[in-house]
């Protein structure tokens, strides 16, 4: 049985690919399989392209879907090093701000890495 958790990030985003990067790196126990939903076009995406590109998508092996920081927690959830600041995550959804925080960072994450291929940073603040 795969017990891996399917991370669905923006694959021509500089910002997302250095922590997918980092994740990576960190995942020892390899409970995480990576998938740029930009070079999934033709396969089963877990929601619409217009979802994943406001925000990270996971899908647990028994088909859960997690969006942004949620889907963050659960990913450090499953790295030993990284538990503690999962529950931190898991708080801040909790008490309603992980997701208009990580709303934030997504919708300028091509600021972080300006001449990224398929946005140009538009600085400013977009929360729903």
């Amino acid at each position: 049985m795969n017990h891996a958790l399917t991370v669905y990030f923006d694959g021509d985003c500089g910002f997302c690919s250095t922590v997918k990067r980092m994740f990576e790196r960190l995942d020892s126990l390899k409970l995480l399989k990576f998938v740029s939903f930009r070079e999934a076009l033709g396969k089963q995406l877990p929601v619409s392209m217009e979802e994943l590109e406001t925000a990270m998508y996971a899908v647990s092996p028994s088909g859960v879907i997690y969006r942004g920081m949620e889907a963050a927690a659960v990913m450090m959830e499953r790295i030993p090093l990284l538990f503690l600041p999962a529950l931190f995550l898991m708080f801040l959804n909790k008490i309603r701000v992980g997701s208009r925080l990580y709303d934030m960072i997504s919708a300028n994450r091509y600021c972080f890495y300006p001449g990224s291929q398929r946005k140009e940073c538009r600085p400013g603040i977009s929360v729903k």
